[in-house]
């Protein structure tokens, strides 16, 4: 299991890319993210298939 929150960062730099699209407005899409610490980097993606409120 990935832990989004981590406890001890000691204010270093992260990095965030983010991008997300759908097909319609509702209408299947999708987000994704890469996190990016200390040379260590986290693919995080979620699919969604619209009305969603998550």
């Amino acid at each position: 299991m990935l832990n989004l929150y981590p406890v001890n960062m000691d204010k270093k730099k992260v990095i965030i890319y983010t991008d997300g699209a759908c097909s319609g407005n509702p209408g299947p899409g999708g987000w994704a993210a890469v996190v990016m610490y200390e040379n260590k980097s986290v693919f995080i993606k979620k699919r969604i298939s619209g009305g969603e409120n998550k």
